[in-house]
């Protein structure tokens, strides 16, 4: 892990955002934290991530579901793992529809969130 490891952090919720930079900065991720999927959206044909940590519910006009949507069509192979509150079978099914590498439900947990980071990160 290094600087060169970015990661794109997707939640509008700021606490939840700034924890997650926090504890993943720590580990020697770069990270990038934006609320909305237009945000996110630009910020990806601006930046090669590493990888996108998306919620579902964002601030803005678009959801995370959305917005993984258009990612894929910028970034086909970038490895989006969504993180949220949601677990209900249709949301799982529609967020299932982008390709997620993971779909991790809040509240998180750190070492299983390292362990999927780390795992599609590895060298």
């Amino acid at each position: 892990m290094n600087e060169e490891t970015k990661i794109l952090i997707v939640e509008d919720e700021a606490i939840t955002s700034m924890l997650l930079e926090v504890e993943l900065s720590n580990l020697g991720y770069a990270c990038t934290c934006v609320s909305t999927g237009e945000e996110a959206i630009d910020r990806v044909r601006m930046m090669n991530f590493s990888l996108v940590l998306m919620d579902i519910r964002l601030a803005g006009g678009m959801n995370g579901i959305e917005t993984a949507a258009q990612i894929r069509q910028q970034a086909q192979t970038l490895p989006i793992i969504f993180a949220t509150g949601y677990s209900d079978k249709k949301m799982i099914e529609d967020a299932n529809h982008v390709n997620p590498v993971c779909y991790l439900v809040k509240p998180l947990k750190l070492k299983e969130l390292l362990a999927v980071i780390q795992s599609l990160l590895k060298p």
